[in-house]
């Protein structure tokens, strides 16, 4: 290989590290609002369940006396 093609493929291993970091980034993004949703519908189904075992059965209604 002549010395006058290193630089040109010194720069094509440049844009393509470049483009791999920029997948990584975006990759790293996707997953952290994946784990944000998947935390935030753990969440929301905790505190359903914890409201719906929280309430009496007969809705907070004093028995009736028949």
């Amino acid at each position: 290989m002549t010395d006058a093609l290193q630089p040109q493929f010194a720069e094509v291993l440049t844009l393509i590290k470049t483009a791999q970091q920029k997948v990584i980034a975006t990759a790293n993004q996707e997953l952290i609002k994946l784990y944000w949703s998947i935390g935030e519908y753990i969440s929301d189904a905790a505190s359903q369940h914890f409201v719906t075992a929280s309430q009496p059965a007969n809705g907070g209604r004093k028995p009736s006396s028949n």
